[in-house]
């Protein structure tokens, strides 16, 4: 895919297609991304084809027989059928649509995805019972990110951090904050960035990290960026960004995202308190931060039995994931997503406790302790 990206900007003349593309696969029943390798569309190749000699001639090298291409299918799996349908259907619902089995998609979703996307909103109480939208639905269905980020982002004011929360969830909707390097600088990359890591997670790395771009832009980690810097940057910021080798871009579109998302809130007349920062590992910071999280993503729960940890919702051996924080000590976390490569991992996580869950969750909790995916052995180490 990186030809359909970029050729066409450099002048490239030669383009090779192995005639494969990677592409991410939502596995409803699990909901875990996996990233597959799968053979390219003939549109896919009539588009890698065109990229050579764009601005002069050029020459298109397929690395497959000619009866490879003609068995390929027409065109590509649209997106709709690849992705978590979640946001869809509560839109649909919100916008009162009865029976989502029967309506007109232009490519139809299986009937499995709308179900499980169906229970994940019930789940988050964004959908009663009689599959209709609640209150918190329609609250939900304001917000351009995922339903149990919006969530924990509308009940964050029991907490008292509903602003730590919005700069969490703006910084999970960067695809690419921190840059990569190469080998030689690997090592170097990883102390630029040690600074901002936080010993209970991922989710309090990520929210450090903003504060002190935050302070590098505004001498104030509890300021806000003015309209001017958070469209064009600043000296202080590039400075910064360079230095502990995180993009510029990213966390500039972080702080848009923030900024949109706190514009809604105050739309819809919520409270939008947040807490002051003196310590990321002050136990009352951490905990308040980490139950708000809770609050939303209680449904992307693991418990560490044996060494690895079980993704709950379907009973799968997980590992975390290298770029984690957390030393696979704790025996409860929440994850952002599981994804499968070459091996199943856990990415962006916390620890938490199992009362909180039973807490903000009692009737998840008690259909995890009768669920049928985890065997015996398996709950009486989950819940002793």
């Amino acid at each position: 895919d990186f030809v359909d990206i970029v050729l066409s900007r450099t002048g490239g003349v030669a383009v090779v297609d192995c005639g494969f593309s990677k592409q991410k696969m939502y596995l409803p029943r699990s909901r875990v991304e996996t990233l597959l390798i799968q053979p390219i569309s003939q549109a896919s190749a009539r588009q890698r084809a065109g990229r050579a000699g764009r601005t002069r001639p050029g020459k298109c090298f397929r690395l497959y027989h000619e009866s490879v291409h003609d068995q390929m299918e027409d065109a590509s799996t649209p997106e709709i059928l690849r992705s978590d349908m979640s946001q869809v259907i509560l839109q649909l619902s919100k916008l009162g649509v009865a029976n989502l089995m029967q309506f007109p998609f232009v490519d139809a979703p299986r009937a499995d995805v709308i179900i499980r996307s169906l229970e994940h909103l019930q789940q988050l109480r964004a959908i009663g019972q009689d599959l209709r939208i609640t209150d918190l639905g329609r609250q939900v269905s304001h917000f351009p990110v995922e339903p149990s980020l919006a969530v924990a982002l509308l009940l964050a004011h029991h907490e008292g951090c509903t602003k730590q929360i919005a700069t969490i969830v703006g910084m999970l909707s960067v695809p690419k904050l921190y840059m990569k390097s190469d080998r030689e600088s690997e090592g170097h990359s990883d102390r630029a960035r040690s600074l901002f890591k936080v010993r209970d997670g991922d989710h309090l790395t990520l929210l450090k990290t903003f504060t002190y771009y935050l302070h590098a832009c505004t001498g104030d980690v509890n300021g806000e960026l003015d309209a001017r810097v958070a469209q064009n940057g600043c000296r202080a910021g590039r400075d910064f960004c360079h230095k502990h080798r995180i993009s510029e871009r990213g966390i500039r579109q972080a702080a848009s995202i923030r900024s949109q998302l706190l514009q809604i809130l105050q739309r819809l007349g919520l409270p939008t308190p947040g807490l002051q920062v003196y310590d990321y590992d002050d136990w009352g910071y951490s905990e308040a931060v980490r139950r708000a999280l809770c609050r939303g993503m209680f449904m992307n729960i693991a418990c560490l039995v044996d060494y690895e940890y079980i993704q709950l919702v379907h009973g799968n051996n997980m590992r975390l994931h290298p770029s984690t924080v957390l030393k696979g000590e704790d025996e409860w976390i929440i994850y952002h997503e599981a994804v499968i490569t070459k091996e199943s991992y856990l990415r962006v996580c916390s620890k938490v406790q199992l009362c909180w869950l039973q807490e903000f969750a009692p009737d998840f909790i008690q259909a995890l302790r009768c669920s049928q995916h985890l065997d015996k052995k398996q709950k009486s180490k989950i819940f002793p």
